[in-house]
């Protein structure tokens, strides 16, 4: 997969559009406007697709990108806040990748949204004018920017946010509180819609984070690779603690301080005195170390 998308930046690269996530605000920002200049103005906007099939009102392939799922200082804050979240994925990504993330979550919604539909129509006998209007309620840029912010949680796990701008929290807890948030909608909302919108935010996030982990702090194989370098260096200074797997004595000074080298000579170590140097004899069999003194006058043991 990361060769695949190595291939398509190289070829489609060019045409990405820097700072998408402004786009995707402006699109909320017009949306409440003009939601407020016409409240029923938002009908025109959903992803209805019966309209759509049948009415030919294309637009809405788009406008449902429009339709504002917050209002007032809620609104204004969402905006701000997923705006700085999305452009610091962009500088990680790169733009070209950050954009695929972005329309794929469209895509997959639009997708889900004709699949559903066509589902219904074929396999049940519901009124479908209404049943498609009822689910385009459901399609947003709220479930869009929820796999923003699912995506930086793990892309910066230890960053922080003031939750109700007192408590500090870092972003990954934020995250999951989003996705379990997600997953107890989706088991317990019944509408279709939901479920759809939903399910293509959480694919959406599967996707990336499977095929291109490698730019995620919190993945499988960066946990197993941090695990195993933990223990190789706990390892490895247990051992060089411990003399390199000779068993020396260490001092301990009244004040807690203990001594890691140890003259095999003299036995001073550098509690004794700080500017003794101590290295290993290669040529004594077995792992002896001498201070700076007694390094080549001492005794070789064979």
């Amino acid at each position: 997969m990361r060769k695949l998308l190595i291939k398509m930046e190289m070829k489609f690269g060019k045409y990405a559009v820097p700072n998408l996530t402004m786009y995707l605000m402006v699109c909320y920002a017009a949306g409440l406007v003009l939601q407020a200049i016409n409240p029923g103005f938002v009908n025109f906007m959903y992803l209805d697709v019966y309209r759509i099939i049948h009415k030919f009102e294309i637009w809405r392939l788009i406008s449902w990108l429009f339709v504002p799922s917050s209002s007032g200082i809620f609104a204004v804050i969402m905006m701000l806040f997923y705006y700085s979240i999305g452009s610091l994925l962009e500088r990680c990504w790169g733009t070209f990748r950050y954009n695929l993330y972005l329309l794929n979550g469209i895509f997959l919604t639009l997708i889900g949204a004709f699949l559903i539909y066509g589902f219904y129509s074929l396999f049940t006998d519901v009124n479908m004018p209404e049943f498609s209007m009822i689910c385009s309620v459901s399609y947003s840029i709220y479930y869009i920017c929820t796999s923003l912010l699912l995506a930086y949680a793990v892309t910066f796990p230890d960053n922080r946010v003031l939750l109700m701008f007192m408590i500090p929290l870092r972003v990954i807890y934020l995250g999951l509180i989003y996705l379990v948030e997600l997953i107890y909608e989706f088991v317990a909302v019944p509408m279709p819609g939901s479920k759809v919108a939903i399910a293509a935010t959480l694919i959406n996030f599967a996707i990336l984070f499977f095929s291109t982990g490698g730019y995620f702090r919190i993945s499988f194989n960066n946990i197993k690779r941090k695990k195993q370098f933990k223990d190789s260096y706990d390892k490895g200074r247990a051992y060089y603690q411990s003399g390199f797997g000779r068993k020396i004595e260490p001092k301990i000074t009244p004040e807690g301080r203990v001594s890691i080298h140890k003259c095999a000579v003299c036995g001073r170590t550098e509690l004794d005195n700080d500017e003794l140097e101590f290295r290993f004899c290669s040529r004594c069999n077995g792992n002896y170390e001498y201070c700076s003194e007694h390094l080549y006058t001492h005794v070789h043991v064979e």
